[in-house]
């Protein structure tokens, strides 16, 4: 049978402000979901907040949160939630009272305020209309000295310690749970992720049951067969033959006709024998051409697998996010170089345009002798393009000399 341990569990997500919205709608159970179908709504309102009375829209307190507190504005990618989820092992969970639960949460939710500020936890939401009971705590990960950085917050050091000091908290307070396998090369899982493992776990559970009760179908009919030797006493079937004579009495013959007499009481009981014998049979041939033991090893095995892949998966987003910030950071160079390129064809031009003007004596020479410079210009730079095999197109400087004659048409047409 599978066995599971008190473990207290507690995982922490980061999520960006377009996330935000569909977080509050989660957990404030507002619409109904079509992507978990673990959420009982008929027992929704059992749900509740630790630390709100009402509905609270998530985004507008998050960014009223970090405009009073958090000097320099935040990057559109910046991660402005960091959510806990608290339960413990399923088994234990639902074994404690109302009043435990109640209390457990509460607890877990005094660890996590003490450890990342109270003014910064905006929420603590504890559903009951799901398999297991759990608390959603929203956090805004602003640091000590005042910065958006959830980062620097929830480094691997301090996730170390959550799963250390978490259990012992609870423990504290007289709840009799330990931490995961310390060691272990599991990593966290998502709310979502770690309600799939739980789905797995509860199908193992009930194969389990389901070989439990082969096994005592097989032992029942086992004891309704003999366990020594069977012996039923029976009679021999003798058919009577009268033959006539012509002089003296009748002959009268007796034969045996090879079958044997049951009485009714004997068939009964032979017949139960036999049933039972044939239930037995059955059901062994049927366990060697399905092994349920054997599907359950599978399944545990799909298990692990799937978990792999989970985390897998997981592994390659990260590596994804980090070369996106990567990316994102080289576009901001890129644009910064650009912009500072540009100034510095404005001026190039600005001067060009200065130099032409003292060295001309008319407004004639001045705009001959620049055309041709401009023109110079634009040959030489087509001609780099062609050999570095670049797509065509107008340079700045370019564009700076079709603006500026475009402007001086205008100012000579409004005289």
């Amino acid at each position: 049978m599978l066995q599971v341990a008190q473990f207290a569990i507690i995982r922490m997500q980061k999520f960006q402000v377009s996330d935000v919205q569909g977080i509050q709608k989660h957990n404030q159970r507002q619409g109904t979901s079509k992507s978990n179908p673990d959420i009982d709504y008929s027992k929704t309102e059992q749900n509740y907040d630790l630390l709100n009375d009402q509905n609270l829209k998530y985004e507008s307190e998050i960014k009223e949160k970090i405009s009073g507190q958090v000097k320099r504005k935040p990057r559109a990618n910046s991660v402005v939630l960091s959510e806990f989820m608290v339960t413990a092992s399923p088994e234990y969970m639902n074994a404690l009272s109302a009043e435990e639960q109640k209390i457990y949460f509460e607890k877990s939710l005094e660890f996590i305020q003490e450890r990342y500020g109270q003014k910064n936890t905006i929420y603590a939401v504890i559903h009951h209309d799901e398999a297991t009971p759990h608390m959603h705590v929203g956090v805004i990960p602003i640091t000590k000295d005042n910065r958006l950085s959830a980062k620097d917050i929830f480094n691997k050091q301090e996730l170390r310690e959550l799963q250390e000091e978490f259990p012992k908290h609870l423990q504290e307070h007289d709840f009799k749970i330990v931490r995961g396998e310390k060691g272990s090369e599991k990593k966290h899982l998502s709310s979502q992720e770690y309600k799939e493992k739980q789905d797995l776990e509860k199908e193992i559970q009930l194969l389990d049951k389901e070989i439990d009760g082969k096994k005592k179908e097989f032992i029942d009919l086992s004891e309704a067969l003999p366990q020594e030797k069977l012996e039923i006493k029976v009679q021999k079937e003798i058919k009577t033959d009268v033959k006539q004579k012509l002089f003296g009495d009748a002959e009268v013959i007796k034969k045996e006709t090879g079958n044997y007499v049951l009485a009714p009481k004997q068939l009964k009981e032979l017949t139960g024998y036999v049933n039972a014998a044939l239930a037995v049979t059955k059901d062994y041939e049927r366990l060697q051409s399905t092994d349920l033991v054997k599907e359950n090893k599978a399944l545990e095995a799909s298990n692990d697998s799937l978990h792999s892949l989970l985390m897998n998966s997981r592994d390659n987003y990260t590596k994804l996010s980090e070369e996106n910030q990567t990316l994102i950071s080289s576009n901001k160079d890129l644009k910064a170089r650009v912009a500072d390129l540009t100034l510095e064809i404005k001026a190039t031009y600005q001067s060009v345009k200065e130099f032409v003007n003292e060295h001309t004596k008319t407004v004639r020479d001045f705009k001959s002798v620049f055309k041709d410079f401009a023109d110079k210009i634009r040959g030489k730079t087509s001609e780099v393009r062609e050999k570095g095999q670049l797509e065509p197109r107008t340079s700045e400087f370019e564009k700076i000399h079709q603006k500026e004659v475009r402007r001086e048409q205008d100012n000579e047409l409004s005289r």
